[in-house]
């Protein structure tokens, strides 16, 4: 089930990427693997913020053309879109201290140190209500999905 991290994100949207939001996030969730090796630590909760950011305002990370015109096109049409960011190696070899082999998380949230298997995370915002409206974006690894 998907963790709650703050409240709905406004912003408006056909604005230029790089200056404002072109994609309302509504609530940001993440999930128990997203919370438990990234958010419980400094490095890895800057790490998905940046990654938020970059997607608000339509930087998609390392997708595809095509998946990358498919999500410009949602801008416009409300349909559901993804971005994917590359897991910084700084971060997923400090999240076990630098000790090589370390155990991946086991789901249970009883060691924060462990190290980060994922090399990907996926932002995902749901497609707009008949409304026009954007409920959430869900910050998770691939293997949550």
């Amino acid at each position: 089930m998907p963790v709650p991290i703050n409240s709905t994100v406004p912003g408006g949207q056909g604005a230029a990427p790089t200056t404002r939001v072109r994609v309302q996030l509504g609530q940001v969730v993440v999930t128990r693997a997203v919370a438990h090796t990234l958010m419980s630590r400094e490095d890895g909760r800057a790490f998905v913020v940046s990654c938020l950011y970059r997607h608000a305002r339509g930087d998609w990370g390392d997708l595809s053309a095509l998946d990358s015109e498919a999500n410009d096109l949602a801008l416009t049409s409300g349909a559901r879109i993804l971005s994917s960011f590359s897991i910084l190696d700084e971060i997923r070899r400090s999240a076990a201290d630098g000790v090589p082999g370390a155990p991946r998380p086991s789901g249970n949230g009883s060691d924060s140190r462990a190290a980060i298997a994922e090399e990907r995370l996926w932002i995902i915002t749901e497609a707009e209500d008949p409304h026009g409206f954007r409920s959430q974006t869900t910050v998770l690894f691939p293997s949550d999905y």
